[in-house]
């Protein structure tokens, strides 16, 4: 069975269009991950997260803004208007979203790569 290489630690990176395709590819892992959380246990996920240009990227099952709204109010949301089928839609279709950015951004680097 083939070793695989150990990691040296988290780095900072420090060019900025690779600090940006890494911001890009590391946020839709981190969304993919809350889906399956959320698609596995029913809990309810809400992350929001900023980029260093001050760009903000949110993402919840179903809605992160109810979320996010009980969180803060400190009380427990309630959403009737949402049944199991259309959260499972809403998180498939997340699923989907995350996967053409994740190619997209692949693509981009080939065509950049072949440019230089």
């Amino acid at each position: 069975m083939p070793r695989r290489a150990r990691r040296s630690g988290v780095k900072f990176v420090e060019d900025d269009r690779d600090r940006s395709l890494t911001f890009f590819k590391r946020r839709s892992g981190l969304f993919k991950a809350a889906s399956g959380l959320s698609a596995l246990t029913g809990a309810r996920v809400a992350m929001v997260l900023e980029s260093e240009t001050g760009k903000f990227s949110s993402f919840g099952t179903p809605k992160a803004g109810p979320i996010v709204d009980s969180f803060v109010l400190g009380n427990a949301p309630i959403d009737s208007n949402s049944s199991e089928e259309d959260k499972a839609r809403i998180t498939s279709l997340q699923n989907e979203l995350f996967q053409l950015e994740k190619a997209k951004a692949i693509d981009d680097k080939r065509k950049y790569e072949n440019m230089a």
